[in-house]
Formats: structure tokens, sequence, C-alpha cells
């Protein structure tokens, strides 16, 4: 989870780099929204291969959802910061 935190936590950086940053650095910022969400969802994937080794089955089930929740969060900034590269792209703001 910790990753997973950290990926999301990146993202927003990367969200106000690519509204507010370098014009001439907007593709970059693309690209690290599509790294970024590759890097949410294979944390995801090690949390549910991970949670298999529990014992208790309801944290499984807690981390499983909270690692779920993280990756549409990564998945929503992604979005923005392609959003917002392509508007600098378009000559937009």
């Amino acid at each position: 989870m910790d990753t997973l935190d950290a990926v999301v936590e990146a993202l927003a950086a990367v969200q106000k780099a690519a509204a507010h940053g370098n014009p001439s650095a907007a593709s970059d910022a693309g690209v690290a929204g599509y790294l970024g969400l590759a890097a949410a969802r294979s944390a995801a994937l090690n949390v549910e291969i991970n949670v298999l080794g529990l014992r208790d089955l309801e944290d499984g089930d807690r981390l499983r959802r909270q690692a779920m929740g993280k990756v549409r969060e990564a998945e929503l900034a992604a979005d923005d910061i392609e959003r917002h590269v392509r508007l600098r792209i378009a000559g937009g703001s």
C-alpha cells in the first residue's frame, strides 16, 4: 500500500505540472501520467497477490478495496493529466 500511496502523491504533483508547468514539458507530464497509472495498477496487483497469504480474510478484503480505491484515484489523476497535456498541445492552457 505504501507504493500506491506514493504513486498517487506523485500523480498529484504531475497534475500541477501539467496544468501550470512549462508548456514545452507538457508531453513529459503526459508520459509521467501514463507511467504513474501503470505503477499504480502494478502495485495493486502486488497487493492482490499478497493478500492471498493473509489468514485474516476480512483484512485482505479491506486491503484489496483500499488498493482498488487508490487505482481509481490514479486513473482520475492520469485522465486529468492527459486532458491538460492535450489542451497545451492544442495551444490552450
